[in-house]
């Protein structure tokens, strides 16, 4: 997916491709750097004040297409 086509690419490209991924071995790394992306923007949240946009889309909403 495109970058373009995603609101927080940063967090949902990981999140995408763990969920795409059909290769059984390689579906817990995707999953691990999908994990370590969110708590990066939880992280983030807690020291910044312009995240209102993603407060709610966090890990929900990783518009798959």
């Amino acid at each position: 997916m495109a970058d373009s086509e995603l609101k927080y690419p940063k967090w949902q490209n990981p999140c995408v491709d763990a969920l795409m991924e059909l290769d059984p071995r390689k579906i817990l790394e995707r999953v691990s750097v999908a994990e370590a992306e969110i708590y990066a923007r939880f992280r983030k949240r807690e020291t910044s004040s312009d995240v209102k946009g993603d407060r709610m889309k966090l890990p929900y909403d990783a518009e798959v297409p």
